[in-house]
């Protein structure tokens, strides 16, 4: 069978993941289309990210300002807020404001796996973009699916398996 598989395949890690018969390059899935939703995932992380990112930058100096007795509220994905009423107004609020910005960021990365690509193009930003997420130390969470844990990037590969398998059949 002729493969097409060229200098520019696609790669995660040091795995190559394109390698399609030359005789599917008419397939919808390789053309260019005017939308894939992958796309506005990924900007809808990114800027997740970005909005939580400077959040906590805020927040951190927060605790330079506000003495450790007035910052005793506390949120983290395990244990939900804590609000103590006798603290600083202000470190209530950040830490409301990040739960906000957790949970966005956690529902936008859901997204990147439940969105599944329907171009190559879309594969190639979301392997991008996924890789340049781990460079900067990102782990990713398991989710449950039908009882059964699931990784994110076992989720993230069986969409790009679909998405191949619709194209060489």
């Amino acid at each position: 069978m002729n493969m097409l598989v060229s200098s520019a395949a696609l790669t995660a890690g040091s795995t190559v993941v394109a390698a399609v018969p030359a005789a599917t390059r008419a397939h919808p899935a390789l053309r260019a289309m005017p939308f894939d939703p992958i796309f506005a995932a990924i900007e809808a992380h990114q800027r997740a990210c970005v909005n939580l990112e400077r959040h906590l930058s805020y927040q951190g100096d927060l605790e330079s300002e506000i003495p450790r007795e007035k910052r005793q509220s506390s949120y983290n994905v395990w244990d939900g807020l804590t609000i103590v009423a006798s603290d600083d107004p202000r470190w209530m609020a950040a830490e409301r404001r990040t739960q906000e910005l957790s949970g966005a960021e956690d529902d936008a990365t859901l997204d990147l796996v439940q969105i599944a690509p329907t171009t190559l193009a879309g594969v190639a930003a979301l392997m991008k973009h996924v890789a340049d997420c781990e460079k900067k130390g990102t782990e990713w969470p398991t989710y449950d699916e039908d009882g059964c844990d699931m990784t994110f990037d076992n989720l993230l590969h069986r969409n790009i398996a679909d998405l191949f398998s619709s194209v060489v059949g």
